[in-house]
């Protein structure tokens, strides 16, 4: 796939070609589902997302307000998964922050859609590990709580496994993004130990879970936080 990434990204030097690929081909959907597919292959995802940054980075905030306002469930996860990888570039974070984007990713995280929850809590743990300034931008927006909230809720809930998997993952990169101790704060008041605690008990706990709930109590327990 990164051959084909390359290739693609060559052709939208042409401003003509580029435009052909985004409005004609349908491009930003098709690669952003092949980014999907290919999650786990590290090198292509950096090339594919570059692609998608030239294709994408100048309609940030239509994409966000178009996130805003469809009650579209596929659409919902659709705009949220591109949003995700637009993310992977510090830039678009960046972008993504001054369109608005923040808050109308923690409301997408509110949606009953697994697949919706799962794909805007991949772009908040992106954004998160951008820079500080889009980490305390979701603090500030209380992502903390929602996040903690829907980790509690989605303990509970049948075919949740993946969403509670990129839950817990949003919420480890916030507590990694910490500075002075904020992210902790905020994370002890939210309830977090107890919802991650109960997140490993409900018996839908996939490795990605397991592995962000080990590395978030890591983390308390480097800044000396008392979880007795």
């Amino acid at each position: 796939m990164e051959v084909s990434y390359r290739m693609l990204d060559r052709m939208c030097r042409d401003e003509e070609t580029a435009e052909c690929i985004r409005n004609d081909c349908d491009g930003l959907k098709v690669i952003s589902r092949s980014l999907k597919v290919h999650a786990d292959n590290e090198k292509a995802c950096i090339v594919g997302s570059r692609l998608l940054t030239k294709l994408a980075s100048g309609n940030v905030e239509a994409l966000i307000r178009r996130l805003k306002t469809t009650e579209e469930a596929e659409e919902k996860e659709y705009l949220s998964g591109l949003l995700a990888n637009l993310a992977l570039e510090e830039e678009n974070a960046q972008k993504i922050l001054e369109s608005g984007g923040v808050a109308t990713l923690i409301a997408t995280i509110q949606s009953k859609n697994l697949r919706s929850v799962t794909a805007a809590a991949s772009a908040i743990a992106r954004m998160a590990e951008a820079s500080p300034e889009p980490a305390i931008a979701l603090v500030e927006a209380n992502a903390m709580d929602h996040l903690v909230s829907k980790l509690g809720e989605l303990t509970a809930v049948e075919g949740g496994e993946e969403a509670l998997g990129m839950v817990a993952s949003a919420l480890q990169k916030l507590l990694n993004a910490d500075i002075d101790g904020i992210m902790v704060e905020k994370f002890k008041e939210a309830g977090g130990v107890d919802a991650a605690l109960a997140s490993l008990k409900g018996g839908k706990s996939t490795m990605s879970t397991v592995s962000a709930v080990l590395h978030m109590l890591d983390k308390l327990a480097l800044s000396r936080f008392d979880m007795v």
